[in-house]
This record gives C-alpha cells, sequence and structure tokens, in this order.
C-alpha cells in the first residue's frame, strides 16, 4: 500500500510544486473502495477524490468543498489525533497508518477506515502537505471483532466445562490456566504459566502416571487420559482426566497446544471407597454367622463360609450351583414364585437339604441392591433348628409352670391394668365357680364375683396396687351357698414392666377359716385363764422362826385339790413341804427361802409332787414380817394352784408352735417352689433375650414380645411371692428416702373416706406440702392403722388428720378422733398384742388388737415414735411422731422437685469382647443361656456343670477365666461361693465372683450375703447380668494388685 501512495502522490504531484488540483483516477478508486485527499500543514483538507467522499457519506467531492466548514470541524474525529508527524525528524518521509472510527454524512452510520498518511516536505523539510489514502475496513474490522468475540466464548466455555483448560506455545510451556471450577486464585494459576508439564508434574507422587501423556504431547499428539494425580501449588492433590489437541498454522507449522483438566477426585474417592466397601462387604459375609450368598440367574455367584458350612459343602464349590439343590423338592420346583416374594422384602420358611441329604429347618431373606455399578441380589439363610428347640423347652417349661401352680393350696391370679384376669391356676378357677382355669382369662371379678360389697372392696384395693403399693393380708368373709362363712387373706403386690412402669398385679388368697377359728378358740381360753386367775387362792398359811431356826406353821388355810388330805396337810405343819417339791424345782425352793429368812418379799412358781401321785403347778406369795426389833419373825403367804394355767399356757405354746410350723412350712415350700420355677424362667428369659438379636421377620418379634409379655407376667408374679414371703418371714427392713408426705395423706383420705362416710363420721384432713425422710410403705401402713383404729372407737361426730410442724426440724403427724378416750391404766396396755378396750366379747369384727403394736413396732423400726394423748369421755390423739423433715424442707416450706428420672443406658453389642468368663451352673438350660447370653455381648464363655468340670476348665489351654458366675446352690450340698473358693485356692489367684441364686429362704440368703460376693435373685434380665458383669470386671480393673486378695 505505501508503494501504491507514493506512486499516486508522484503522479498527481504538479509541476509547480502546489497541492492544488483535481485528482485523476476516479473510476479505478472507485473500483478499489479507495478514497485520496490532501491536506495542508494545518491539517485542512485541500482536495478529495470523489470514492473520499463518498466513503465519509457525501455524494461527490465537490459536495464536500462545499462543506468544507462541517468538514473542517470534523476533521479532529476525522484524524483523531494531533500531527501525526510531531515526533518525526524533519527528514522523515514514513508513512504512517492509522485505523478511524467515523460517521457517514448521509445516514449516520459508523464506519472503520484504515487512514495511510504520507508528509510532502521541502528542500529545508519544512512539511508542505500531507496525503492520504483510506480504505473501508468495517467488515474486516467486523469479522476480526467476531473471530474475537467467538474466541472469548470458546474461552470461556472451555473455562466453565472444566476444572482447567490450558494453552501451551510453541516451546510447550503454559501461557494460560483458566480459574475453572476449582476458581483457584490467580497467584496459584500463575506459578503453573512459563513451566512445561514435565516441569509441573514432575517428581509428584504418581508421576510415572504421566509418562505416556507428557510423551504424547511432546510428539503433538492428541491426549486423553484417566485417573492422573496432580499436586496443587495450592496444597493437596488432585486426580484429573486430561485431554488435549495439537494447534498447526495453516502451513502445518506446529503452533502450540490446547486441552484441559476434568477434576475427578470425587470420583476416584467414590471408587477407592466402593472398592474397600466391597472388600469390606465380602470380609464381613466371611465371618459372619449369617448364611449369605450372592446368586444371577439363580445360580450362585459367591457364598459365605457359613452358608458352605450350613449345607455341608466347602466355599469354593458353590459358585454355579442352582439354588434348587439346597432347597426341598416341593420349594425349588417353584423357586422364580419363592425369590420374587423374598426379594420384596418378605420372608419365607422351608426346609433345607445339606449335602448329607439331612433335612434342616431355615427361614430365607432376600434383597436387590446395587452394588460395584451393578445389582446384585443376595440370599441369606437362617438356621431355624436351634430356635425349634427352644420353642419346644419354652412349652414344656410352661406346662411345669402350670402343674406347679396347680399344686400351689392357694388362689393366685395375675390381672391387667383393666383388672380383667390374664391368667390364675386350678385353685382360683373353683374358687370363681369354674372348673377350668381357662375360662377366667379375659373375664373380670364383674362378672365372676355376685357379692357386690366384695366387688366394691377388691376394686378399692387394686386401685391402691395399680399405684405401685401392695396390700398385705386383707381379710374378708364370703358366704358360701350352704350358709357357711369362710374367712380369707388378700394379698396383692403390682406387676411392673422393664421400665419400672404398673401394668399389672397379682395376687394370693389363702383360705384362714381354721386359723381364724383357732385364734377365736385361744382368745376365749385366755379369757377364762384370766378370770380364774382373779379368783382367791387355794391355800394361805402363816408360820415363825424359832430361836434355833426350825420352822413352826401356825395356821394352815384353804384347800388344794389333792391337798386336802390328812397326811398331806402333816407334811406342811411338820415343816417337811420341801420333801413335795418336785426335785427339778428344789433350786427354786431353796433360793425362795432365802430370800424370805432375808425379808426380801418372793413370788414364785414351782410344781409339787403330791404323796398321793399327780403334779401339781404353785404359785406362792411369802411376805416376811419383822417385830419391833426389825428380826424376821413369821412369814404370811398364799399358794394357788395354777395347773389348769401353766397346762393352758402350754397348750398355747403348742398352738403357736404348730401355727408357726405350719407358716414356715409355707415359707419352706414358697422357698421351694420358688427356687424351682425361677430355674426354667431364667433360662426362658436369657434365650428369649438371645433371639431378640436372631429374629428379623416382623411375625416372628410379634411372637417374641407376647413370649416376653407372658414370661414378664411370670417374672412379675414370683416377684409377688418373694415380696409375701419376705413381709411373713420377718424380713422388712426400712428404706428411708425422701417422701412426699402430702401425696400419702391424700391417698389415705381417698381410701378411709368411704368407710367414715359409711358410718356418718366426718373426716377433715388438713393437706401438707412438706416432704419427710421414712419409708413410704412403712409410713402408709402406720397411718392406715391409726386410722382404722379411729374409725373402729369413734361412733359419731369427727376425725381431724393433719400435720404438726414441731421445732426441731421434724413434724408429728396426727389423728384426732373424738371416741370414749382411754382410762389412764389403759394407756399403756392398748398397745400391747392382743389388747381391746371395749370389747370384752372378743368380738372378731372389731380386729385382733394388733393394729397399734404394729404401728408403734413399725415405728421404732423407722426411729419414731407413737404418741398418745386422751380425755375420757370427750376423745384421743394418737400421733406418729418424730419424724424428720427431708433437708430442703428443715427452713422453707415449699416441696423440692422430683429428681428426674434418668433412662439406663444400653449395652454396646461387644461389651464384654475377648473377656474370659467361666458359668458354673448344674441346670443345663440356665448354664447354657447364659452362656448364649454372654456370647451375644463378645465374651468367651466358659461352661461348666460341676465343680469337677470347672476344675478341669481351669487348667485348660485358655488359661484362667477373667471372672466366675456360680449358681448358689450346687449338686452334692455344695455352694457357688464355696466352689469360687476352691478355684482360688488352687490356682493361688481371686477371681471377681457373682452369685446367682433363685432360694428365697431367709437361713440361705443370710449364708450368701455372709460370702462377701456380689449376689442377684433369679430371674436375671439378660441386660442386668450384662451390667453386673461389666460392673465385675470395671470394679476389678480399679484394685491395686496389691489389694486384689479383698472382696
Amino acid at each position: 500500500m505505501d508503494d501504491n501512495v507514493t506512486a499516486f502522490a508522484a503522479a498527481t504531484e504538479q509541476p509547480d510544486g502546489s497541492a492544488h488540483g483535481p485528482i485523476p483516477l476516479g473510476g479505478l478508486l472507485d473500483h478499489l473502495a479507495i478514497g485520496v485527499f490532501r491536506c495542508s500543514a494545518d491539517w485542512r483538507l485541500l482536495a478529495a477524490s470523489d470514492s473520499f467522499a463518498r466513503l465519509l457519506g457525501y455524494p461527490s467531492a465537490a459536495e464536500l468543498t462545499r462543506d468544507v466548514v462541517d468538514l473542517e470541524a470534523d476533521l479532529p474525529v476525522l484524524l483523531r489525533r494531533a500531527d501525526p508527524f510531531a515526533d518525526a525528524p524533519d527528514r522523515d518521509d514514513g508513512v504512517r497508518n492509522f485505523n478511524l472510527l467515523v460517521r457517514r454524512h448521509d445516514d449516520g452510520e459508523k464506519r472503520w477506515i484504515a487512514v495511510f498518511l504520507r508528509p510532502v516536505r521541502d528542500r529545508t523539510g519544512a512539511l508542505l502537505y500531507s496525503e492520504g489514502v483510506v480504505k473501508d475496513v468495517t467488515e474486516r474490522r467486523n469479522a476480526e471483532a467476531a473471530v474475537a468475540r467467538s474466541e472469548r466464548r470458546l474461552r470461556d466455555f472451555a473455562d466453565v466445562s472444566a476444572d482447567w483448560f490450558w494453552e501451551l506455545d510453541r516451546d510447550l510451556r503454559v501461557t494460560h490456566v483458566s480459574p475453572g471450577a476449582r476458581k483457584e486464585s490467580d497467584d496459584v494459576r500463575y506459578r503453573f504459566v512459563g513451566r512445561t508439564p514435565r516441569e509441573i508434574v514432575g517428581g509428584t507422587r504418581g508421576f510415572e502416571d504421566w509418562e505416556p501423556c507428557l510423551r504424547a504431547i511432546e510428539e503433538h499428539e492428541p491426549v486423553a487420559a484417566y485417573g492422573l494425580r496432580v499436586a496443587m501449588p495450592s496444597g493437596g492433590t488432585v486426580w484429573v482426566e486430561a485431554r488435549g489437541k495439537p494447534c498447526f498454522d495453516d502451513d502445518g507449522t506446529f503452533s502450540g497446544y490446547r486441552g484441559s483438566f476434568r477434576d475427578i477426585s470425587p470420583i476416584v474417592e467414590s471408587q477407592h471407597e466402593l472398592r474397600d466397601s466391597e472388600e469390606r462387604f465380602r470380609r464381613l459375609a466371611a465371618v459372619t454367622q449369617e448364611a449369605v450368598c450372592i446368586f444371577e440367574n439363580e445360580r450362585i455367584v459367591d457364598a459365605n463360609l457359613a452358608f458352605a458350612t450350613l449345607f455341608g459343602y466347602r466355599p469354593a464349590e458353590l459358585p454355579g450351583r442352582h439354588l434348587g439343590e439346597f432347597l426341598a423338592p416341593q420349594v425349588g420346583g417353584a423357586l422364580p414364585l419363592v425369590l420374587s416374594e423374598i426379594l420384596n422384602g418378605d420372608s419365607t420358611e422351608t426346609i433345607g437339604i445339606r449335602r448329607d441329604g439331612q433335612n434342616i429347618p431355615i427361614e430365607l431373606r432376600g434383597r436387590s441392591m446395587p452394588f460395584g455399578g451393578r445389582v446384585v441380589r443376595a440370599l441369606s439363610v437362617r438356621d431355624l433348628t436351634r430356635l425349634r428347640h427352644v420353642e419346644e423347652s419354652l412349652r414344656e417349661r410352661e406346662e411345669l409352670l402350670r402343674k406347679v401352680l396347680s399344686l400351689v393350696p392357694y388362689s393366685i391370679f395375675w390381672k391387667n391394668r383393666d383388672l380383667v384376669y390374664l391368667g390364675c391356676n386350678d385353685v382360683c378357677a373353683r374358687e370363681l365357680g369354674l372348673d377350668d382355669p381357662a375360662a377366667v382369662v379375659g373375664r373380670s371379678d364383674d362378672e365372676l364375683e355376685t357379692d357386690p360389697v366384695l366387688r366394691a372392696e377388691w376394686r378399692e384395693l387394686a386401685r391402691i396396687c395399680l399405684e405401685g403399693r401392695p396390700v398385705y393380708e386383707h381379710e374378708f368373709e364370703r358366704r358360701d351357698p350352704d350358709g357357711s362363712v369362710r374367712t380369707f387373706l388378700l394379698s396383692k403386690a403390682p406387676i411392673h414392666d422393664r421400665q419400672g412402669r404398673v401394668v399389672g398385679l397379682v395376687g394370693v388368697i389363702a383360705d384362714v377359716t381354721e386359723r381364724t377359728l383357732a385364734e377365736d378358740a385361744l382368745r376365749e381360753s385366755e379369757e377364762r385363764y384370766r378370770k380364774i386367775s382373779e379368783i382367791a387362792s387355794d391355800l394361805m398359811y402363816s408360820y415363825r422362826y424359832d430361836a434355833d431356826g426350825s420352822v413352826q406353821f401356825e395356821w394352815l388355810a384353804g384347800s388344794i385339790s389333792d391337798l386336802d388330805g390328812e397326811s398331806e396337810q402333816d407334811h406342811f405343819r411338820a415343816g417337811d413341804w420341801l420333801s413335795l417339791v418336785h426335785p427339778d424345782d428344789h433350786e427354786i425352793a431353796l433360793r425362795r427361802r432365802e430370800k424370805l429368812q432375808a425379808g426380801i418379799p418372793s413370788v414364785d412358781e414351782f410344781r409339787v409332787v403330791l404323796p398321793r401321785g399327780g403334779v401339781r403347778w404353785l404359785r406362792a406369795r411369802g411376805d416376811p414380817q419383822r417385830d419391833d426389833e426389825g428380826r424376821i419373825q413369821r412369814v404370811i403367804g398364799a399358794a394357788e394352784d395354777i395347773t389348769a394355767e401353766k397346762n393352758a399356757e402350754a397348750a398355747l405354746r403348742k398352738a403357736k408352735d404348730l401355727a408357726e410350723a405350719a407358716n414356715n412350712a409355707k415359707t419352706r415350700f414358697l422357698a421351694a417352689a420358688s427356687h424351682d420355677l425361677r430355674q426354667p424362667v431364667q433360662a426362658a428369659l436369657l434365650f428369649a433375650d438371645a433371639l431378640g438379636g436372631m429374629l428379623e421377620r416382623p411375625g416372628d418379634r410379634s411372637a417374641l414380645a407376647r413370649l416376653r409379655s407372658a414370661l414378664g407376667d411370670v417374672e412379675g408374679l414370683l416377684e409377688a411371692l418373694l415380696d409375701i414371703s419376705r413381709f411373713e418371714a420377718d424380713l422388712i427392713r426400712a428404706d428411708m428416702r425422701v417422701v412426699d408426705l402430702g401425696a400419702i395423706i391424700y391417698r389415705l383420705a381417698l381410701e378411709f373416706r368411704p368407710q367414715f362416710q359409711r358410718r356418718g363420721i366426718t373426716l377433715d384432713v388438713v393437706r401438707s406440702s412438706v416432704s419427710v425422710i421414712a419409708d413410704p410403705n412403712l409410713l402408709a401402713n402406720i397411718l392406715r392403722n391409726l386410722l382404722a383404729n379411729a374409725l373402729r372407737y369413734t361412733e359419731r361426730g369427727r376425725v381431724l388428720f393433719g400435720v404438726r410442724r414441731r421445732a426441731d426440724a421434724c413434724v408429728d403427724i396426727e389423728v384426732w378422733d373424738t371416741g370414749p378416750g382411754i382410762p389412764e391404766d389403759q394407756r399403756e396396755a392398748i398397745f400391747e398384742e392382743f389388747r381391746q378396750l371395749g370389747n370384752e366379747g372378743r368380738d372378731k369384727s372389731q380386729g385382733l388388737g394388733l393394729g397399734l403394736s404394729i404401728a408403734r413396732r413399725t415405728a421404732l423400726l423407722m426411729g419414731h415414735g407413737i404418741g398418745l394423748r386422751t380425755w375420757p369421755g370427750t376423745g384421743s390423739v394418737f400421733a406418729l411422731t418424730h419424724v424428720a423433715l427431708a433437708p430442703s424442707q428443715s427452713r422453707s416450706r415449699a416441696s423440692a422437685p422430683a429428681a428426674p428420672d434418668v433412662p439406663p443406658a444400653r449395652l454396646p453389642k461387644q461389651a464384654l469382647a475377648g473377656r474370659r468368663i467361666m458359668i458354673i451352673d448344674d441346670n443345663r438350660p440356665v448354664l447354657e443361656a447364659t452362656g448364649v447370653t454372654l456370647g451375644n455381648l463378645g465374651a468367651e464363655p466358659i461352661l461348666c456343670e460341676s465343680l469337677d468340670e470347672a476344675v478341669v476348665a481351669l487348667a485348660g489351654p485358655g488359661g484362667p477365666p477373667e471372672a466366675i458366675i456360680a449358681d448358689y446352690r450346687l449338686g452334692d450340698e455344695l455352694t457357688g461361693a464355696e466352689a469360687v473358693d476352691v478355684l482360688e485356692a488352687m490356682s493361688g489367684r481371686d477371681f471377681p465372683s457373682l452369685l446367682v441364686t433363685g432360694d428365697i429362704a431367709p437361713a440361705r440368703l443370710v449364708a450368701a450375703s455372709a460370702s462377701g460376693r456380689r449376689m442377684l435373685n433369679k430371674p436375671v434380665s439378660a441386660e442386668t447380668l450384662g451390667k453386673a458383669v461389666i460392673d465385675l470386671l470395671a470394679a476389678r480393673r480399679r484394685v491395686p494388685a496389691s489389694g486384689a486378695a479383698g472382696r
């Protein structure tokens, strides 16, 4: 173009060197779309071609000249800058070229033009004018802009479609790295710029994986590589997928390289995790106890060791075998239908066939699941042989329990919270008028009991029991159809679930008619002989002492049966009365004489042997008389024949011994029955808990839940029998704790108010919000006795029940009545057993006279007292005194909030992993159940049915155990404590030990406690047993080695 401009300028230069004149070659310029012009030194337009004018939107150069004023105004826009030659040397004739954006005159359209400008100078170098050539380059600029925009769009697309988009130059050095999806900072990205790929990845981990990719780039070949690691300058390593392509010029010359990296770290990490998960699955399937196989098209692909062992194969023999080979023929024929059902979430029980042809009951479950990028089908097989044996064992034990309960001579029953019978024994069914205990289940007393008074009384007792308070020996009477009246004692205890909630009650009813008749006879006999004792003495006498010390009878009056003969009286008068004393009582008679001679009055009882035969008891009273000088002068006395009284006392003692023997026999029966019943129940509870972790099918879990519920009822029944036995065996102990006194007063008011209302007596209760330190059950029983006493002796008026504060941080709980009051000489006697005021006829409807005696003894057990204030003819106040306030209320009347209940933590599945525990029990089912329970917690149980087996196991290859669990009653009169002592003596070490017993006999409980070892009462749940063993081992770890011998 520079040459064209020069030629054009030379052709148009005037001969005189002026710059004015027309410019030819218009047609050619129009054809070339080129315009020429000439400007003065001050940049005024001197001449222009028509093509130049048309480029600017004018019809011709003439029009452009006429519009020169406007053109001059547009020159700065045209040229865009000042003198383009201002910085050029004077002799510089070089051409300047630049692009300008101009607006056309006619339509205002913006156009790009390329300007080529050459200066014309004189001989001195001064600028004469400038010549220029312009060309419309709008289309070219638009094309270049479109290419640039397209390139930017492509780069933007590369930036967002890949984690990195990169470019290399001819020397394979990085010229550009996009931020991409990872959004690395410019500083981090530009650390790559200027470096070759080999320099970037060299020395990093996994460099060898890059070698094929680097070699392809260096050889200008396309790249497509997956799973390469890149060490980032910002830290860390990422996995990438690399893709690239070389770039070439039009002539085929290599011009650079372009490519992208896609971050596939999550994919690679997921693949690694998938491989690890697959490997873990294979290992888990290999060690799990459940038989599992993977199958496709009804043929086994893989199976674990448990599956192979179950069917008698080696694992390597299973792949490729058809599933029908392992199932009974009737199932194998319908295998597609069975697989379809179990893969939809169902399970089925069928018969499996072992390799040796043996049939085994099994349960099939299946599942389809994604695995390793595909869907696999898994089949799990559970051997039901052991479950069937356990179910059969449970049925046998349930039948045994039913037979044992049928032999108990008491009515035993248990109900739910709605007071509907859940079960009873044969005696209870017969008392309710039915032959079969099953006919009682599901019915209530409203249907079975015809006496409305008894129904109401039983409902009230049940309400008290469902509040968590047992009821002991409530007496009631029932009239039989033949008109006879029988007396019964009813005891009830609440049944709690595992969360401590009351879910029902258990009761025992004993027919005590014969015992009541015997007690009435004893009371009548007691009253008869009391009156006999009030009759005048049988014999009165007086004798003196002579100076020589001999005894001379002065007179003898009265008569004693068999002593009224002449010869017997002669013995007394002759002073030979000692010869009549029974040889075993001579010492008593001699001591009596010595006391009388010393002037000490004496009352003695002794036996005499009559000359005519027979033995009599005498109660002899003697009173020494002194003379004026103080010497013993004579003795005046009386003797009464108390033979009948002694015989009555002997009869009473015999009756009492018989009653105590009967009670002890009952206690021994309950202890023996409880022990024998607790053994199978213990095994059943532990096996049921063990099954809980093995059952998956909803039907099995439902059946197990019903089984656990039934066992829970039996467990509650046994616990209630244990409570009753402890009460009757005088084993009750005070459990002192903080008690809400207001709640107890409120419940007692609800219990007694209907009874007071029936008698027309007003019961006023003063409510209280204090809390005290006491045993809640014993406290309620004392107050119940005081209220019952007020109800019995108040004929009219009112009874007041409330609390009075004392100054010593204690309270008195008082019961005021408007009864007859108590005479002064009877105020201590009323607390004696069998003593009642105003009941000389011993009306048994007014009780036995034991309430106040029991209340006083119970109060003393808790460190309290029973106070009495009385006004004959006005009323009395009985009070439970010195009841200590709870610490938080000794200064405030506000009741302290109850501490929240904390749920027990569940045991971890492997809480005893690897711990060797020896179990000694002569009951095989209990032994196996205990072993299964501890095995489910990860322990290694050592099962021993006797001490001999334990001795052998102690020297076994596994070494000594870490702890020992032993039943207290083993065979051959051996106890668990003695067995542990033998093992410790043989091994020379102390073992943490736990005694488990189902015995409730007081003597054995005391002996077990005296062993100093921890003890649990059967039945024991799996969770309670596990926690006890964990605590036992934890306590052992806390004891230093030097003190390990102590227990």
